[in-house]
């Protein structure tokens, strides 16, 4: 009786810290970092798949054909290929400035096999390139850049 009590107790917790996670604001970048000039594109393409022989790495939320209100709800979505599963390990989340800024630390606690889930992304007004980095359990990578333009 005492280790269900127990297990109901820490399912409880469990599932009160992931509602207050997610509704918790994530600084995905500072001002100071949201300054820096972006990253010159020689004609690369944005939201162009650098390397696709990993899962798929999809944006679901923001919408990339308008400007986003801060802080805004951040969907990612992890496909993994046929035979294969994510390697969370590889996990490598970027702001393409002056010099890559590797935000992964920030989001991290909010991913997952299938995805990553950020309620509320706090980033500053302007145009910011975000790359997405991450392999599967067949040694695959997949880098796919989004451009997020914050009002």
């Amino acid at each position: 009786m005492r280790l269900r009590l127990l297990t109901i107790l820490a399912g409880i917790c469990m599932a009160a810290s992931l509602c207050l996670a997610d509704s918790t604001e994530v600084e995905l970048l500072t001002s100071a970092e949201g300054a820096i000039p972006n990253e010159r594109s020689y004609g690369f393409a944005s939201s162009q798949i650098l390397e696709n022989s990993g899962p798929a790495v999809e944006l679901v939320s923001p919408s990339l054909e308008q400007e986003q209100k801060s802080p805004f709800s951040l969907r990612v979505k992890f496909t993994p290929r046929p035979g294969t599963s994510v390697d969370l390990g590889t996990l490598k989340v970027e702001a393409l400035k002056l010099m890559p800024l590797n935000v992964t630390s920030r989001v991290r606690p909010y991913a997952s096999a299938t995805g990553i889930h950020v309620a509320q992304a706090k980033v500053p007004s302007g145009v910011h390139k975000i790359r997405f980095t991450l392999g599967d359990s067949a040694g695959g990578i997949t880098k796919q850049v989004f451009v997020v333009t914050v009002r």
